[in-house]
């Protein structure tokens, strides 16, 4: 749980240079496509099998539109309007919308711990962009979509937690980012010229190397182990 905070929130400000070069669907394209086929690489090499079973295929097809095309959009095209630290600061409202829906879908309680860890972060969240709210106002389109992201995150979250699943975490995580990835894909190739990614600096392409090794295949595949161990409300806060 530690290093994935480290990596997603060192995401935001390496995103932003990727983003300099690389437009919104090809950034999104790239890593949800590299990030898919690595995950489900290292399945394989580990002996597994990349079949999706049956019972799990419905449940896969609802979270992956959740909380891989959904959340992987909304954020993107926010990051247009805000500077990462304003958008990260939006985004990691999270916790706050996991905590309500996992304590109707979940049947998980707010505990008085877990209130006051709520509490506590949207306190110092507050605190952070207090001084930004001003700016916010001239790029409100921008704070709104970051935080219909934010609760797609949350929802995906949930759901993942939801289902029983009987794949294994690791392809569980890619088969999200490559079912996710479809309509991204599609989009991609509809609004953006495909030559850019064949004339990106040597700082964009040590960006993306980075999101889709650490952020993406990574990060993916350890978020989706800790909210199999932790309560959800819980697994958000941290």
């Amino acid at each position: 749980l530690g290093v994935i905070s480290f990596l997603w929130g060192f995401n935001w400000p390496i995103m932003k240079i990727a983003l300099s070069e690389i437009p919104l669907w090809t950034f999104r394209m790239l890593c949800l496509v590299f990030g898919g086929i690595g995950l489900l690489t290292l399945v394989k090499a580990s002996g597994l099998s990349l079949m999706i079973p049956k019972r799990d295929l419905r449940p896969l097809l609802l979270v992956s539109l959740i909380n891989v095309t959904g959340w992987h959009l909304f954020s993107a095209h926010a990051l247009v309007y805000l500077n990462a630290g304003r958008g990260s600061i939006i985004a990691f409202t999270m916790p706050v919308w996991a905590a309500i829906l996992s304590s109707f879908m979940l049947k998980e309680r707010l505990t008085t711990g877990r209130l006051v860890g709520l509490g506590l972060g949207i306190a110092g969240l507050t605190i952070l962009i207090g001084p930004d709210i001003k700016t916010l106002g001239f790029a409100p389109a921008g704070a709104v979509l970051m935080l219909v992201a934010s609760i797609l995150w949350a929802a995906g979250t949930v759901s993942t937690k939801y289902f029983d699943w009987k794949m294994p975490t690791a392809l569980l995580a890619g088969w999200q980012l490559i079912l996710g990835g479809i309509s991204i894909i599609i989009g991609a190739l509809i609004f953006d010229p495909i030559t850019t990614i064949f004339r990106l600096s040597w700082e964009s392409t040590l960006a993306m190397t980075f999101i889709i090794l650490g952020p993406v295949i990574f990060c993916q595949w350890a978020w989706f182990k800790v909210i199999s161990l932790f309560p959800t409300t819980l697994a958000s806060i941290g």
